[in-house]
């Protein structure tokens, strides 16, 4: 550690070196004795044993409380009841061996490690944790932990989503274990015969590496969503029959005195029901039955009384101990422990696909609310959680160390995450009409509810707010600008501003809003209230104050009815410009929010013609909460509006429609503001411009300065000339504080104000509207900057390959980065056609040269589809926002019918649940057809991205499946895990794959009779491309059913999955830790870098918990920089020990560079895996993000030399790239490449040439053969033809990608020279085969004719052959790719060498 300490740190990062108290430590914990479950028993079931001393890595500034969460939930722990934990007292007895411990006084739970350790050397740091007396909430919770240790891989109806955080991973990567985890047990749950088990692993050991036997890209359909080995839910063991609450609770008064607390009923394996007493002092079996109650223990040795309910049932039954054991020793777990990781501050993935799982009886399951509250009635319910009240103090924390604000981040990352899940459970049951009104006597989408101290309400316009803007579309859009809004604040920070917790579900096609609730929002406004705020800061206003406001209390004096006086609002516009509040206190916190966004302070008039200053919009509200805190609402507006949107395109033209546009097309609302990322670019844009040219200008005064100096010095001496030279150097800095850009965030905005001579007694007014103001004409300027640059730029990015789109979620996030708003896709679609090629970066597009079209057609294609989901989207949220539950799944699958399904049937018919209750006959859902919905969406599209859909779109272009899967991930939709046919007939759809009709009978194909070279070859026919087929003979087994008349049915339709967006911020310390190593690794400080980025990770683990997608983004970099440097590391070694063999000097293992544990290629496989099961759970199995990190851990399992691992994750790739794109996408080359490369490593040069094959033939479809992306595909393709021994024609396509190098790039480039090297020792070695065959040919004709017929069955391949890789007589079987090469190039130059390295870096 010393080099680490003597390097220079960055500023700012070197805390954590010199803080040695922040340091984590090890403790020994000493748990108490399991008498009823001795050490022989639990060993030999699996039992994980109870070590004396535990030793625990903690950190100082944990709590007790923080460690018994983590023993509770370790695998040591878990059984422990009621417990404490006291600190050893010294005495003289203790330190003798034996010696019993003398224990002191308990421990407070909420202290600080660091308090109780203090001044104890690190290796006396000890704990004892002993057993305490129960009370009724510990005997819950204890049980609450039974129940979810035994019914931890059950499916839970109580869930919003089915399959929630489910994890693929590992039947990816261990499809083998997966097929003998189910071999494991067979129909009838016996376990099979330990030679079934042998045979299968000696049948796994010996298959073929997956994607050897390529044949083209393989046959993927949407069911692969899942492998195939993972369609069937596990099954955990089954540990007791029966767990619930006796029905003798509660206990009796009487028995309460004698310390009874609950009675439980258990039916264990054995047939035996017993009934449990939980008391103070424990769990025993009592004497009770169901007809008879008696508590009383039963007679000595028969009550198994414990401490923990576990051990009781553990000696109890010997089936629970054993079943129990085997929940310990689960191999998914083993293998993938992330997999097995509750999700805790993330809301969960839920998959498209789901599987469909048997329900099982469980009584705790209806009580689960008694052990969580321990009320029985209404009147016994504890108060619920005050949200806003844990938002608020979670905020005020302090945040001055690193130590205090890494447990605010911890804080306020729970709390936000409960928050999210507490508001998308309660919203659904708002809706469906099960909680009372606030304000039940006025219309529906202006009705508010109180949920579990939530405050909810619709985003609709249901106190005309937005009449004039579009009524309840502008309100859909506003409240999600709000949420953003809200989510900005919430990362800027800024202390003494509060922020509601807020968060935006979509359910049934609504959106709601669900806010913690303000103190005091209901109550009247006092006068005080009026008065300004005495911070001591505000004085000057202070006094000014009273002569301001003057009229407006005199107003409110003898006007107290008018409502805008009763609101708590001390600041902003209290609804709209008309009555406008100050408040100095506010005007200065806003102010450093303006400060970071850009935004200007302006005036406002008011409705008296008083002018109001202004930082933020005026619809932002400024609000003082009855606990005296400041409160900031209504952050919609918090950017400018796109003023050209508003002037041009609310009527303005279709793009691609020759017809002017109708009043249909006219667009739904005029809240079209600009995006923050758009800002921060602009403004970025400009501050470069004015520092160039203040760069330019000093030049030029500095080149003046000089001529003068000459002229003089020609005059006189030139002894003063050094002087102004000086001088001239010192202003060379900027002072960015000169530049001025700020945006007004209310010009051209439109505002309904009051006007009795009006129609509706009111008018819509634009106030703002003064363009010879800065800010005002900035607004302008940027909104013509992202129609003249952003877009543009964006598209041109597309042409020249650096971005593409794998889907439409990926496409929206990427326009929303670059300022981009999704109602520009009309306008990105156009410029993606050839006639708007002007309109592009000329230079990049003559950089990219030919094929780039390539790119901007496969892009095309995405920003269609993008357009017609989102129209989708709007005509279902239309349609199934009034349909009642009973007919949701009906509806849901006959849209589905329309839109994808229209090629199985073009006629589908409704099928709706008639009832007595409901009359379904004219629902509109119920007269859809596929006409009227391709109608529907083609004028969605005009009307809300301007744009006409070509007429071939539906029936030539559309992606059925791809559109499937987005539909239903973006509108919430589960659909059973099966096939769909979205094209061709029904008979070819395989039956459900559910939790009983999984076809366990897998293919025997070449798993079984090792010996039988047929059976071998119709295995290996049955798994094409490692991908087995479905079994029919399962589906056939099934009970007949009724044939399928249309792609989808309503029993299809599994759930509906509330769609959420919250508010919550990222951490900054997180990043900040991390990005502190990154910078100290790029400074060549390689140590202290690598320790900066391993306390990055750990910040991110405790700040999110293990099981967050920003973790996953942090495993995934951390894996990828440890990859680099890793191969660095490794390099510095070889060249050591190069270096010493050039000099014939001997070289020891300490002589090396010594190389950090961290640095292993095994540690990077190890994060980069854990990044890809975090990702899938957090984010879902096919998101794209998923992709990437699947791609990442294919290169790193083949840099680690995993060659199976490693074509198995790129079989997934290849699996997601056909469930997200379709395998035309320009991003599908580099990925068959990859396979390419991987099956060449492994020495498998034909299968590697098929695919190279593949590969390059998707290039020409794409990019065409005068692309270059398709002349390196080319110059791949040469060595791999050259490796398989066809030199003739190698050469042949390596000139093709000679030609295109030389016209692409000129003669002179690396990549050509390198080609035409390559052609030449090509030519070469073709000349030379020639030669041999020549000679064989002739020796061939000297020998006498009975020999020669057999001589001659080898033929001219095996000339070439012979001089090219299988030649092992010429000693090439053990040579590398590399040393093969230049064998077939007769020893020539080597170039090969070098390209392949060159490739595969690229590639990487």
């Amino acid at each position: 550690m010393d080099p680490v300490t003597q390097a220079p740190a960055p500023e700012g990062v070197d805390a954590p070196e010199i803080d040695e108290s922040l340091q984590p430590f090890e403790i020994n914990l000493y748990l108490p004795k399991r008498p009823l479950i001795p050490s022989a028993a639990a060993s030999a079931n699996g039992l994980p044993e109870t070590p004396s001393p535990l030793k625990v890595a903690v950190t100082p500034q944990e709590t007790l409380n923080d460690l018994r969460v983590t023993i509770t939930d370790s695998p040591e722990g878990y059984w422990l009841g009621a417990f404490c934990f006291r600190k050893p007292l010294a005495s003289p007895n203790s330190t003798a061996k034996g010696g019993k411990v003398q224990l002191g006084e308990r421990v407070p739970e909420w202290t600080e490690l660091r308090e109780i350790f203090e001044g104890v050397d690190k290796d006396k740091r000890e704990l004892h944790v002993t057993h305490v007396p129960f009370n009724e909430a510990d005997a819950r919770a204890h049980v609450q932990r039974l129940r979810d240790l035994l019914s931890g891989g059950a499916a839970d109806p109580s869930a919003i989503g089915v399959d929630a955080a489910l994890s693929v991973q590992d039947a990816v990567r261990n499809p083998q274990e997966w097929q003998q985890d189910a071999a494991r047990q067979n129909a009838n749950g016996r376990a099979v015969t330990k030679k079934g088990v042998n045979d299968a692993a000696e049948a796994s050991s010996e298959l073929p590496l997956p994607l050897v036997d390529w044949a083209g890209w393989p046959s993927v359909t949407s069911i692969d969503l899942i492998p195939q080995v993972a369609r069937r839910p596990r099954q955990l063991p089954v540990c007791v029959r029966q767990l619930s609450l006796a029905s003798w609770n509660p206990p009796p008064q009487h028995c309460k005195l004698n310390g009874h607390l609950l009675y439980l009923q258990v039916g264990t394996l054995e047939g035996e029901v017993i009934f449990v007493t939980a008391s103070t002092h424990g769990f025993y079996v009592n004497r009770s039955s169901g007809a008879r109650f008696d508590p009383s223990p039963r007679p000595d040795g028969q009550d198994f009384a414990s401490c923990s309910l576990f051990d009781l049932l553990c000696g109890f039954s010997p089936l629970f101990l054993s079943s129990f054991s085997k929940l310990f020793n689960d191999p998914l777990s083993s293998r993938d422990y992330f997999s097995a990781v509750p999700v805790t501050n993330a809301l969960p993935a839920f998959p498209w696909l789901a599987r469909n799982h048997t329900h099982h009886a469980d009584a705790l399951r209806s009580q689960a609310a008694f052990l969580l509250t321990g009320a029985t009635s209404a009147d016994a319910l504890e108060g619920t959680r005050d949200w806003n009240d844990e938002l608020q103090s979670a905020r005020e924390l302090p945040r001055t160390t690193l130590s205090e604000r890494l447990m605010r981040d911890r804080v306020l990352n729970r709390i936000y995450s409960e928050f999210t899940q507490a508001a998308a459970r309660a919203i659904p049951k708002v809706a469906a009409g099960e909680v009372q009104a606030m304000n039940p006597m006025d219309k529906r989408d202006a009705q508010m509810f109180i949920v579990n101290n939530l405050f909810i309400s619709k985003g609709a316009d249901g106190v005309d707010l937005y009449p004039h803007m579009g009524g309840d579309e502008a309100a859909h859009v506003a409240v999600g600008k709000d949420v953003q809004g809200v989510k900005t604040l919430n990362s800027l920070d800024v202390g003494g501003l509060c922020l509601l917790g807020t968060i935006v579900v979509d359910w049934k096609g609504e959106r709601w809003v669900a806010q913690s609730v303000v103190p005091g929002l209901f109550r009247r406004r006092d006068d005080a209230d009026e008065l300004p705020e005495a911070d001591g800061e505000t004085t000057e206003l202070a006094e000014a104050a009273p002569e301001k406001k003057s009229p407006e209390a005199k107003l409110a004096q003898s006007n107290k009815a008018d409502l805008n006086d009763d609101t708590q609002v001390v600041y902003g516009g209290v609804e709209g410009p008309e009555v406008i509040r100050d408040n100095a206190a506010f005007h200065k916190l806003f102010h450093q929010v303006a400060q970071t966004l850009h935004l200007n302070e302006h005036q406002v008039e008011d409705a008296k013609g008083i002018k109001h200053s202004l930082w933020l919009s005026v619809d932002s509200k400024g609000l003082r909460g009855a606990d005296g805190r400041r409160y900031v609402l209504d952050l919609a507006r918090l950017n400018p509006v796109d003023i050209n949107w508003l002037e041009n395109d609310i009527d303005g033209a279709i793009h691609g429609s020759s017809s002017s546009p109708n009043q249909d097309a006219h667009y739904p609302h005029r809240m079209t503001l600009l995006r923050p990322e758009l800002l921060e670019i602009y403004w970025d844009s400009e501050f470069r411009k004015w520092a160039r040219a203040k760069l330019a200008a000093r030049q030029e005064a500095k080149a003046a300065k000089d001529a003068k100096a000459k002229e003089a010095a020609s005059k006189e001496d030139g002894e003063k000339t050094e002087a102004p030279e000086v001088e001239a150097e010192e202003p060379e800095r900027l002072d960015s504080s000169e530049f001025k850009l700020t945006f007004n965030p209310d010009a051209f905005v439109e505002f309904k104000v009051a006007d009795t001579l009006a129609e509706e007694h009111s008018k819509v007014i634009t106030p703002i509207t003064d363009e010879s103001d800065a800010s005002i004409a900035a607004v302008r300027q940027a909104s013509d900057f992202l129609r003249k640059v952003a877009i543009p730029r964006f598209v041109t990015d597309v042409a020249a390959g650096l971005f593409t789109a794998a889907d439409g979620g990926a496409l929206s996030r990427q326009m929303h980065a670059r300022g981009i708003n999704v109602r520009y896709l009309g306008y990105v679609a156009r410029l993606c056609s050839p006639e708007a090629k002007q309109e592009l970066d000329q230079e990049l597009i003559q950089k990219a040269g030919p094929g780039h079209e390539g790119f901007l057609n496969a892009f095309r294609l995405t920003v269609l589809q993008e357009m017609v989901l989102r129209a989708s989207k709007r005509v279902l949220r239309g349609l199934i926002r009034d349909v009642e539950q009973v007919n949701v799944a009906a509806c849901v699958s006959h849209f589905l019918n329309c839109l994808v399904g229209d090629k199985v049937n073009a006629h589908p018919k409704a099928r709706p649940s008639v009832t007595p209750l409901s009359d379904v006959a004219d629902a509109a859902w119920t007269k859809l057809t596929p006409e009227t919905l391709r109608e529907e969406l083609k004028a969605e599209i005009r009307k809300r991205f301007r744009f006409e859909l070509p007429a071939s779109f539906f029936e030539q272009e559309l992606r059925r499946a791809q559109l499937l899967r987005e539909v239903a991930l973006r509108t919430g939709i589960q659909l059973q895990l099966q096939e769909y046919v979205l094209e061709g007939k029904l008979a070819d759809a395989d039956g459900v794959v559910s939790d009983g009709c999984h076809g366990e009978s897998q293919t025997n194909g070449n798993t079984t009779n090792k010996k039988n070279s047929k059976g071998k070859k119709k295995g290996g026919n049955e798994q094409q491309n490692g991908v087995k087929k479905s079994n029919v003979g399962a589906a056939a087994a099934k009970p007949t059913k009724a044939a399928r008349a249309t792609s989808f049915e309503p029993e299809d339709v599994l759930n509906l999955v509330p769609m959420v967006k919250d508010s919550t911020p990222k951490s900054t310390l997180a990043e900040e830790a991390f990005e502190a190593g990154r910078i100290s690794i790029s400074r060549g400080d390689r140590e202290l870098g690598l320790e900066l980025l391993l306390e990055g990770v750990s910040f991110h683990e405790q700040v999110y918990g293990l099981v967050h997608p920003e973790v996953a983004r942090c495993y995934a970099l951390f894996a990828t920089i440890v990859h680099h440097l890793a191969g660095v590391a490794a390099m510095e070694r070889a060249e050591s020990i190069n270096q010493a063999k050039s000099e014939n000097k001997e070289i020891t293992e300490a002589d090396l560079p010594v190389v950090n544990e961290h640095l292993s290629m095994a540690n990077a496989v190890r994060y980069q895996r854990q990044a890809v099961t975090v990702s899938e759970r957090t984010l879902g199995l096919d998101h794209p993000e998923t992709l990437n990190q699947y791609m990442n851990l294919a290169v790193l399992e083949r840099s680690a030399g995993n060659t199976r691992e490693s074509l198995l994750c790129q079989r997934r790739v290849l699996e997601l790239w056909s469930l997200l794109h379709g395998q035309h996408h320009p991003d599908c080359i580099n990925a068959l490449s990859n396979v390419a490369l991987t099956l060449q490593n492994a020495r498998l040069f034909e299968a590697s040439l098929r695919v190279y094959r593949s590969a390059h033939e998707l290039a020409l479809t794409l990019f065409g053969a005068d692309s270059i992306h398709t002349a390196n595909l080319a110059h791949e393709l040469s060595q791999a033809y050259t490796l398989a021994g066809d030199l003739k024609t190698a050469l042949a396509v390596e000139k093709e990608a000679w030609r295109v190098f030389e016209e692409r790039l000129g003669k002179d480039d690396a990549q050509t020279k390198e080609s035409e090297a390559f052609c030449s020792s090509l030519a070469a070695s073709a000349v030379r085969v020639a030669k041999l065959e020549k000679e064989a040919s002739e020796r061939q004709a000297r020998l006498p004719a009975s020999r020669r017929g057999n001589s001659n069955a080898g033929g001219g391949a095996a000339a070439i052959t012979g001089a090219g890789t299988t030649a092992s007589g010429n000693g090439t079987a053990n040579k590398s790719l590399d040393e093969i090469v230049r064998f077939i190039q007769g020893g020539s130059n080597g170039s090969v060498a070098k390209a392949k390295g060159k490739s595969k870096a690229s590639r990487k």
